[in-house]
């Protein structure tokens, strides 16, 4: 199983995703050492979806002014 750190939310990030939990806490309680006040979760991850978006853009004719 693969586990994910949560600070405060999902980073998609690969440095925050764990083969085990021991290191996914481990990993946890260093962040939580270096910022006492934000909240840390570990969680087992079930799923993991990704998506693109390609944006394109093109310059237009302009009307003449009439």
């Amino acid at each position: 199983m693969r586990y994910v750190v949560l600070a405060p939310f999902y980073n998609p990030d690969p440095s925050f995703e764990f083969a085990t939990e021991e290191e996914a806490e481990a990993f946890a309680h260093n962040l939580l050492a270096n910022n006492p006040n934000q909240p840390v979760r570990t969680a087992q991850l079930l799923k993991s979806f990704s998506a693109e978006v390609k944006v394109s853009a093109a310059a237009i004719k302009a009307e003449p002014a009439s």
